[in-house]
């Protein structure tokens, strides 16, 4: 009980282990749509020599699905992925 509590506190036996919102909208999309969504830089915004911001859109075929910002254009992706699945209800 001990080690439960205080190591697996966190631990969800229904999560999955290494989801990854990219791959799950990409199989959903083609199973679903018969699409594969489609990323693109909106904007980057630069504030300094060490700090920018990037905008990502995700498009199924003309369609933008979501928008999302990120530090970085993976991170702006995988916040947009996430954001599409739940649009979706995927």
């Amino acid at each position: 009980e001990f080690i439960r509590k205080h190591f697996f506190s966190d631990f969800k036996p229904d999560a999955e282990p290494d989801f990854d919102p990219k791959s799950r909208l990409q199989e959903k999309a083609q199973e679903i749509l018969k699409i594969t969504p489609r990323y693109e830089l909106i904007s980057k915004e630069e504030f300094d020599s060490t700090s920018q911001r990037f905008k990502v859109g995700i498009f199924f075929a003309s369609e933008l699905i979501v928008a999302a910002i990120g530090a970085s254009k993976k991170e702006a992706q995988i916040a947009a992925a996430r954001e599409a699945l739940k649009i979706k209800n995927w």
